[in-house]
């Protein structure tokens, strides 16, 4: 894939060990990382910094929940630009319209819907979800598994009241 960065200096093995496995995987954890270049964690995050710092990867999420991707540099040298689109995920304000465009055009959304919608984990689409009922765009109906999530407009003008989560 690479053996050089954009001004011309050469990988180190790590490095081109850990581009390769991002090109495989997509993202990888420091965890995984220290298993790829088979040293210590701790190195392992300076090699990923590095790069991170060349503009060959990016860092996503904080402490133990970051996770590294490919740059968009990388993927346009490579000339998959979508993949780095693909990869890098959505802001949380897309991540909000989708749901409630999702949610206007199908009445409601259950998390796991949310969490493959968004192409976040069900804790995350939790937060997003929880996020937009304290803003007052949606309310949540039900328990357990037929828990889901409505328009708080659509509940008014249904009920008269808003049901909030306990």
């Amino acid at each position: 894939m690479l053996e050089q960065d954009e001004s011309g200096r050469s990988l180190s093995l790590d490095e081109l060990l850990l581009l390769n496995a991002l090109f495989t995987d997509r993202r990888i954890g420091a965890a995984t990382a220290a298993r790829v270049t088979q040293k210590p964690e701790t190195e392992t995050r300076g090699v990923l910094e590095r790069l991170a710092e060349r503009g060959l990867i990016e860092s996503r999420g904080e402490r133990k929940g970051r996770v590294y991707h490919l740059s968009a540099a990388v993927y346009r040298m490579l000339g998959q630009k979508a993949a780095y689109v693909r990869v890098r995920g959505f802001e949380p304000e897309q991540q909000r319209q989708m749901i409630l465009q999702y949610v206007r055009k199908h009445g409601a959304i259950a998390r796991s819907e949310a969490a493959d919608l968004c192409q976040v984990s069900p804790d995350q689409a939790t937060r997003i979800l929880k996020g937009l009922m304290g803003e007052g765009y949606l309310v949540l109906r039900g328990r357990g598994r037929g828990a889901h999530y409505e328009p708080a407009d659509r509940v008014r003008e249904e009920s008269g009241s808003v049901e909030t989560e306990a």
